[in-house]
């Protein structure tokens, strides 16, 4: 059968061209030189005065337009998030677990129990956030940027429907109205929180576990 031509390749030369800057490929173990690049590159059959067809440079991939963030960003969705709550990102609630303070521009300072909404995840332990005025609190003005993601941890915000007292070590004791973050929960109906507002001596526990029957979840 007649067979067409096939110009022959030289190793490590792909389609595209050999990458700039990078040193000549040794020739593959076992590739027998090849005659016709020995006499010059003219290939018998063929007229030598006829011009040959140049090669083409390879196409530089063209830079794409990308968002002004951190190497690595990455929407903050949860774990399992699909469909639209994976194609936009969604804003978690946060608590400080420590003070922290920055130490450079476009960073957060914070200090322990702010509540923070963490929009954006990036590399090497990072998150974006923005600090939370519980119950509408104009104390202090809304700041936001960069943390450490290891000074915060995810919590619900919640309000005390009833009275509840302290029944022992380990439990919050609880003011209609007071706002919980809580952190975690455990089986039997407990959730162990952190009192947010309002602030009260600094003799009394501000943390500890509560019955969750006693909670609305106004944020989570």
């Amino acid at each position: 059968p007649c067979l067409p031509s096939v110009l022959p390749q030289l190793y490590g030369d792909g389609p595209y061209g050999r990458h700039p800057g990078t040193a000549p490929l040794p020739p593959h173990p076992g590739v027998m030189p090849d005659p016709y690049r020995a006499a010059g590159g003219v290939v018998p059959g063929m007229d030598p005065q006829q011009p040959q067809p140049q090669p083409q440079p390879a196409q530089q991939p063209q830079p794409q337009a990308h968002q002004i963030l951190p190497p690595a960003v990455e929407p903050a969705v949860p774990a399992g998030g699909q469909g639209a709550a994976a194609d936009q990102p969604e804003v978690l609630l946060h608590i400080t677990t420590h003070d922290w303070e920055p130490d450079q521009s476009g960073q957060l300072r914070v200090r322990k129990g702010t509540l923070i909404n963490v929009s954006h995840r990036a590399a090497h332990g990072w998150v974006y956030a923005a600090t939370v005025q519980p119950g509408g609190d104009p104390g202090e003005p809304v700041a936001e940027g960069w943390v450490p993601q290891a000074v915060a941890k995810r919590v619900n915000l919640c309000r005390v429907m009833v009275d509840w007292p302290a029944e022992g070590s380990g439990t919050l004791e609880l003011i209609k109205g007071d706002l919980i973050a809580v952190s975690k929960e455990a089986e039997r109906g407990w959730v162990y929180g952190e009192r947010i507002s309002p602030r009260r001596s600094e003799e009394l526990p501000a943390d500890g576990w509560v019955p969750k029957k006693v909670l609305e979840y106004i944020l989570m």
